[in-house]
């Protein structure tokens, strides 16, 4: 009994014991969670005082997200694709808050050291005044003052911190978040330039100071080839095309058409020079007259030259970066545009033989055969042949419906491949070239109703008739050939037009000669 007494005693003891832990415990969890309050409700910047400086650096990621929040999208979104973790290295960018962290954590002293530059951009950025104040402190501070702000609220001092930072390298420019930062005040960073000279127009135009020697070259012979393409002086940007050609692993495909377009204004300024009183028709087709220099046919040159050189090898694949252009390079199933254009060349040349020749050689194979637009070619070619057969002399009406066969053919043909072109033009086109053979066939039997017309009335006047024999000729040299005394009386030698009159002679004499 005594024993189970002094058992029920210590166990209301423990349980007093206990009870008065648990409540201090709470006392203690309360009195934590009221400080913790107070800290962050003092750390809130006031609306009547300047932003506080202190940040909490559980909740960095969240704070610097708000921060950058306030930028536009559009003056972020070419840097957010750039880096697959945005806030990777967002530590490096947010104040430092006390000076215990620094004690805490002093494996990353040097790493905030770099940052300093970034701190000083964010306190000018969160303290500088609106636009009317800074113009008004522009017209009273000269920009030899250290501390005159531009409009991108950041200083002189700071600018040389700027320009400190690069030569050493502390400042990464690659990294998203300084980017923005020093994109937000104002300041423009260099970008960096490949040293694949065949992809240099995958990048920007805008060279660094690392690059070769041999990439500056090429950037300025462009530049100068493009300016001298404006200013339309096409022997200095023939001289710069020569040059850009003979550069080394430089793709050719990426300005052929700057180098068409110098080669077809020369060919026309020579022709001009040589054919002053030339018309628009000669002009455009001078490749078609026999007396011209074969010097102003180089555009057809270097456009066969790239349809021998550069021939389509694989199939175009879009993981692929390094890879040239579809329309440029040309693949298995997209064929390049300096074919096309080298087939326009020859038909506005007029040399519809040769046009036709390499469509044919072209529509053998892919991607040729699956594209509508060399069929559509094909059909033009025999289309404008046929028209220019037309207007001719002596017209061979059996070609000219031929070629006006194969031109609907065709037409048929780049219809089914989707090719869109103004059917009803191209089938009024055809049927004025098939009216007009059709007008020629009515006149030439008109003219031949005609001529038998005349001969029936030669007959009349010399009584052919009455001279003919089963098994005489009605040959005029035959009855020319009979005696005097068949075809006259007896005084046929005073008479010169055997038995009749003068009139009557030169009469059918002129049916005769017509």
């Amino acid at each position: 009994m005594f024993e189970q007494q002094i058992y029920d005693r210590d166990q209301q003891t423990v349980r007093r014991l206990l009870l008065r832990h648990k409540r201090r415990l709470q006392r203690e969890y309360s009195t934590k969670s009221r400080e913790a309050r107070r800290i962050r409700k003092s750390s809130r910047p006031n609306s009547n005082t300047e932003k506080a400086h202190v940040v909490d650096y559980d909740n960095s990621d969240k704070r610097f997200t708000r921060k950058i929040s306030a930028v536009m999208p559009e003056e972020t979104f070419e840097h957010w694709i750039c880096q697959k973790k945005l806030n990777k290295h967002v530590e490096r960018h947010i104040v430092q808050a006390s000076v215990d962290r620094a004690t805490v954590k002093k494996s990353r002293h040097n790493d905030l050291e770099s940052t300093e530059l970034e701190r000083a951009l964010r306190s000018d950025s969160e303290s500088s005044e609106d636009e009317n104040d800074l113009i008004d402190e522009n017209e009273e501070h000269g920009e030899d003052d250290p501390d005159f702000k531009g409009s991108g609220g950041i200083t002189k001092m700071h600018l040389d911190l700027i320009k400190n930072d690069i030569k050493e390298g502390k400042l990464f420019t690659n990294d998203v978040a300084t980017r923005v930062i020093l994109q937000k005040q104002g300041l423009e960073i260099l970008p960096r330039q490949t040293r694949a000279l065949r992809h240099r127009d995958r990048k920007v135009e805008q060279l660094s100071t690392n690059s070769s020697t041999l990439t500056r070259q090429l950037t300025t012979v462009l530049d100068l080839l493009h300016i001298n393409i404006l200013r339309k002086k096409w022997e200095l940007a023939y001289k710069c095309f020569l040059a850009v050609v003979h550069f080394q692993k430089f793709d050719l495909r990426s300005v052929w058409y700057l180098g068409l377009e110098v080669l077809t204004r020369l060919g026309e300024q020579r022709f001009l020079e040589a054919h002053p009183d030339a018309s628009e028709h000669e002009l455009r087709t001078y490749g078609a007259l026999n007396d011209v220099p074969m010097t102003i046919t180089k555009d057809e040159q270097f456009l066969r030259w790239l349809e021998s050189t550069y021939r389509p090898k694989r199939g175009y694949s879009s993981k692929a970066i390094y890879r040239e252009f579809a329309y440029r390079a040309g693949t298995k199933d997209t064929p390049s545009m300096y074919v096309t254009t080298l087939i326009w060349t020859m038909v506005m040349k007029q040399r519809f033989d040769e046009a036709l020749e390499k469509l044919d050689e072209l529509l053998m194979t892919k991607p040729y055969l699956d594209d509508g637009t060399y069929h559509f070619l094909k059909s033009l070619s025999y289309q404008v042949q046929a028209s220019g057969l037309v207007r001719e002399a002596e017209i061979d009406k059996f070609r000219v419906q031929d070629l006006l066969d194969k031109a609907e053919r065709s037409y048929v043909d780049a219809k089914t491949h989707g090719v869109e072109y103004p059917e009803k033009l191209f089938a009024v086109e055809l049927k004025m070239i098939r009216a007009s053979i059709e007008e020629d066939n009515n006149d030439e039997q008109d003219s031949s109703d005609e001529d038998e017309q005349k001969f029936m009335d030669a007959s009349e006047y010399m009584d052919i008739d009455q001279y003919s024999d089963n098994d005489a000729s009605n040959d005029y040299t035959a009855k020319a050939e009979l005696s005097d005394q068949e075809r006259s009386g007896p005084n046929d030698a005073q008479d010169p037009g055997f038995g009749y009159s003068d009139a009557d002679f030169f009469k059918i004499r002129s049916l005769i000669s017509k």
